[in-house]
């Protein structure tokens, strides 16, 4: 089983921005040091994996 991480909002709004494509907004949010992309939520999702199904 995958351990699950503690998200904060940043982690949130990153993970929100791959799920509707915003690829602008992921690029943003993905360059500053306060989100993650491979930190898991309790779905064992992360928003680097979400980008291969989106």
């Amino acid at each position: 089983m995958k351990s699950v991480e503690s998200w904060n909002k940043h982690d949130q709004k990153l993970f929100e921005a791959v799920e509707k494509g915003d690829v602008g907004r992921v690029s943003v949010l993905a360059s500053r040091k306060t989100a993650r992309p491979t930190k898991l939520n309790a779905l064992g999702q992360s928003a680097w994996t979400a980008t291969g199904s989106v």
